[in-house]
Formats: C-alpha cells, sequence, structure tokens
C-alpha cells in the first residue's frame, strides 16, 4: 500500500499501478477491491497524463465501482472520500480537461487527508472581506446559503471545482 501511494504522490502513477496491482492480487475480500481501484485509479493517471481523457475517465468509473460495496475506511483509507475524488476526476476528464500535474489524494490516515481551503471574498451585503471554507474535492458546482460572520445576512455561496483549483463567488440573495 505504502510504495503505491509513495509512487502516486510522486507523479509516478506506472509504479503506482504496479505496486497496488501487485497488492490486489495478492489479497482477498475487500482489500482486495480497494487494491484493485487504486491500480485502476493509477492507470487512469497514467493514461490522461498520456492525453487519453476517455480512456481515463472510463478507468475512473471501473475504480469508483469497486469501492461501491466497501466499508467507510479500509486500511487506513476514507473509501467514501476516494470515491467522490474520483467522481470528480472522472468528470474532468470526459469533459476533456487537462489533468491535474500533481493529483493530491484525500481519504489516506489523518496526516495525510487534505484540508478544506479557506478562501477570501467579499460579502455582497456590508462588503467586508470574510473567510469562506470549501472542500478541494466534490461536485464540479455547488451552491449552499451561509450567514456572513460580519452581518449576519445570507449569502449564496457558489463553488466551481475545476482538477485542483476551487472557485468561491458569494451573491445576495436577491441575485
Amino acid at each position: 500500500m505504502e510504495a503505491g501511494l509513495a509512487s502516486f504522490l510522486t507523479g509516478d502513477f506506472r509504479a503506482a499501478h504496479e505496486a497496488w496491482e501487485a497488492g490486489w492480487r495478492a489479497s482477498h475480500g475487500p482489500e482486495r477491491e480497494l487494491l484493485h481501484a487504486l491500480a485502476q485509479l493509477s492507470a487512469a493517471f497514467h493514461q490522461w497524463h498520456r492525453g487519453k481523457a476517455t480512456g481515463a475517465s472510463t478507468l475512473f468509473g471501473r475504480a469508483r465501482r469497486h469501492l461501491g460495496a466497501l466499508p467507510s475506511t479500509l486500511l487506513g483509507v476514507e473509501v467514501a472520500e476516494l470515491e467522490l475524488q474520483l467522481g470528480s476526476w472522472e468528470e474532468a476528464a470526459a469533459r476533456g480537461e487537462p489533468p491535474p500535474a500533481t493529483p493530491r489524494l484525500v481519504g489516506f490516515g489523518a496526516s495525510k487527508a487534505l484540508p478544506a481551503a479557506s478562501h477570501r471574498a467579499q460579502c455582497p451585503y456590508c462588503g467586508e472581506r470574510v473567510q469562506v471554507q470549501a472542500e478541494p474535492y466534490g461536485a464540479a458546482e455547488e451552491s449552499y446559503v451561509e450567514d456572513c460572520p460580519v452581518c449576519c445576512r445570507p449569502w449564496t455561496v457558489q463553488l466551481s471545482r475545476e482538477a485542483d483549483t476551487v472557485r468561491v463567488r458569494l451573491s445576495s440573495e436577491d441575485d
């Protein structure tokens, strides 16, 4: 598991695939499904970086399907977080977007999980600069209502995610 993760994090997707595939072939049960998903994840990134976005999208989908029946945490991996991240990459590859230069994996042990990032934005009512927390993974487009911590009026937070970039926009309720 560790060798595959180390290779993946350095961008050596072929080596990550080989490491996770070896683990997959030697394991049984839920661990086998997780390692199969990780091997396909590595293969997807290898294809995506070679300009084969359609193949990458297909592999991300296959990897995601291996996670469906797994427990929420397995081998130190938060499976639900990984599943969301795979879905985001699958969508991005299907749209023909370029791959992230250095993809990050979330949900791999507490020390490796990618925390929510703080984004600065301006309240559409009082004009104050505020901090908005946004997860780096999830749906490509998302919106929700949050109150301004300064004037307490509700604004709509609109998030858009593309590869490793999260954009935050605030709008008033009457926009």
